[in-house]
């Protein structure tokens, strides 16, 4: 009998040191995972930005609110940027929203 209990606690001393072993891989693997998607979210948004900044000096502006609507409609971008503001992004929703209700109100007076 001691010996069984000898047994049975080392196997929980061991189980014990085994999920220390792995909380701390799991803390590891997600503080990496974390640190990867801030640098692959940094990468977006400075990705969006530049194109922001080459579409603002395109002379065809109407790129920009193509461009800002497909962001906005596409799911996954809409996702990304709810969660990851993007000031060009913002802006340029502001200025559509603000075309949009200029249009309502033109058809309104005539």
């Amino acid at each position: 009998m001691k010996e069984l209990d000898q047994i049975l606690s080392a196997a929980r001393m061991a189980s014990c040191s085994f999920i220390l072993q792995l909380t701390d891989f799991i803390r590891n693997a997600c503080t990496q995972k974390k640190e990867e998607q801030n640098r692959s979210s940094k990468k977006i948004l400075e990705f969006i930005s530049r194109s922001y900044e080459l579409l603002e000096a395109s002379p065809l502006k109407l790129c920009l609110s193509y461009f800002t609507a497909d962001l906005s409609g596409n799911p996954d971008c809409s996702a990304f940027l709810a969660g990851h503001p993007c000031p060009a992004f913002l802006t340029h929703c502001q200025e559509l929203l603000v075309f949009e209700k200029e249009e309502q109100l033109k058809t309104l007076l005539t």
